[in-house]
């Protein structure tokens, strides 16, 4: 039961620490331009699909 508590908490951590990244990265500038790129290219898709 240890070990197990040891794995969650190691994979939790690295977790954690992935999504901080993450965030530090969207609120910068090239963060932002590039999450404004994914946006209108999944918004596009999105309405070719509903439009068929």
């Amino acid at each position: 039961m240890k070990r197990f508590k040891s794995i969650v908490h190691t994979m939790w951590t690295g977790l954690k620490w992935a999504g901080c990244r993450a965030w530090g990265f969207l609120k910068s500038r090239e963060g932002r331009q590039m999450l404004i790129q994914m946006v209108i290219v999944w918004g596009g898709e999105v309405i070719k699909h509903l439009l068929g």
